[in-house]
């Protein structure tokens, strides 16, 4: 064995050996890092599949609560040109209707505010059912 330096002391201090020789590391190799993904893509795959279903599972067990609002407004004569043609058609064959555009949003607006139409909605939803179930069950449970 020898007593050498292993670096050179003239080579050490000089700034232009250092630059020169170094790699910077504040640069990203792009190709690098696709062939990484590309290498880890059946991981990927397994990840994302897992984290799906576990997302579809935890999606069924929730229970469905959503809400929504409406306006209803009257239609406007662009919107009733349709039926103002027809009935301008009735009138030309002689068949005498006593309806109009007017008419007509009133007789929705009194079906759609109808209590049986409210109620067929309520008893067919799964939030009202389980109520009754659940009120059935304690009047049950009090009269033993």
């Amino acid at each position: 064995m020898t007593n050498r330096p292993l670096l050179n002391t003239t080579t050490e201090l000089d700034p232009s050996f250092y630059s020169a020789n170094t790699k910077q590391d504040d640069e990203i190799d792009l190709f690098e890092l696709i062939s990484i993904l590309y290498q880890s893509k059946l991981l990927i795959a397994i990840f994302v599949a897992v984290l799906s279903a576990t997302a579809f599972c935890w999606s069924l067990f929730l229970p469905e609560k959503w809400a929504s609002k409406a306006m209803i407004v009257q239609p406007t004569a662009q919107e009733t040109f349709k039926l103002n043609e027809f009935l301008s058609q009735l009138r030309v064959m002689d068949v005498e209707t006593n309806i109009d555009a007017e008419q007509v949003y009133v007789k929705f607006l009194d079906a759609y505010r109808s209590q049986l139409l409210q109620e067929n909605f309520l008893k067919s939803s799964d939030y009202f059912q389980q109520l009754v179930k659940s009120t059935e069950s304690l009047s049950l449970e009090r009269e033993q």
